[in-house]
């Protein structure tokens, strides 16, 4: 049975991103490693949540900083 859609649906989660990038760092590259998404997409991704929840939440406070 596919999983397709729950693949789909984890990549806009910012934790698997996170997740990836520690196994990748902290595991010695071997034969028996599981594979993991390369470092530079898991930085990037994890540059574009910060930025984009970062937009959010100062957006956020300014509405609620002028009430």
């Amino acid at each position: 049975e596919t999983v397709r859609w729950f693949q789909v649906l984890c990549t806009f989660n910012p934790l698997t991103y996170i997740t990836e990038a520690m196994r990748g760092l902290l595991l010695t590259p071997g034969p028996k490693t599981p594979e993991s998404i390369p470092l530079w997409i898991c930085f990037s991704a994890i540059g574009a949540a910060i930025v984009i929840f970062g937009f959010i939440g100062i957006r956020g406070f300014n509405r609620r900083a002028q009430d």
